[in-house]
């Protein structure tokens, strides 16, 4: 009989040993997954309906700076001459292209394809400008279409959302 209980006691040391390994491995993978899950969920709906998300206000982007916008993953371009909405994704193969604020360039570090601030492409393996998001610009407030890209051929000044001599104004002296 004692036998078995020594049996028994290394069965519960064996299986308690596996499941507190198991309980850690659980823990530090549990982070990953999250993010891995965060990355991969489509586009969340903002705004008053799905398919419009809020970016802010218009004297919220300063002429010549581009902005992320985390919640629609796509960067906000503002140039003398309007605003740009531009997805995120490469048009290589669809990874994150980032802005690079030190070299004024859109990176994509999985292929090594770079893009300006208006999305054409300078460099590497895509073949195309980034896509770009329509805007509306309602009571000042900059709303985007961040589920409706829109590929291009190439950047056209057609494509900028044009903004008003007032809010330019308010975005110059806010």
């Amino acid at each position: 009989m004692a036998h078995s209980t020594d049996s028994h006691d290394s069965i519960s040391r064996r299986i308690f040993i596996i499941s507190l390994i198991g309980g850690g491995a659980a823990l530090v993978c549990a982070p990953v997954t999250k993010l891995a899950a965060d990355f991969l969920r489509p586009i969340a709906p903002h705004g008053e309906t799905a398919n419009r998300l809020y970016a802010g206000r218009v004297a919220e982007f300063e002429i010549g700076r581009v902005t992320h916008i985390p919640a629609g993953r796509l960067y906000l371009s503002r140039t003398e001459d309007g605003l740009l909405a531009l997805r995120q994704k490469c048009t290589h193969l669809g990874c994150a292209a980032q802005w690079n604020e030190a070299t004024q360039t859109f990176q994509c570090r999985c292929h090594g394809s770079e893009f300006d601030r208006v999305g054409e492409v300078l460099a590497g393996p895509a073949p195309r400008p980034l896509d770009v998001l329509p805007i509306t610009i309602e009571n000042e407030e900059v709303w985007i279409a961040a589920t409706q890209p829109i590929e291009r051929a190439a950047f056209d000044p057609a494509q900028l959302t044009r903004i008003d001599d007032v809010a330019q104004s308010e975005s110059i002296n806010p």
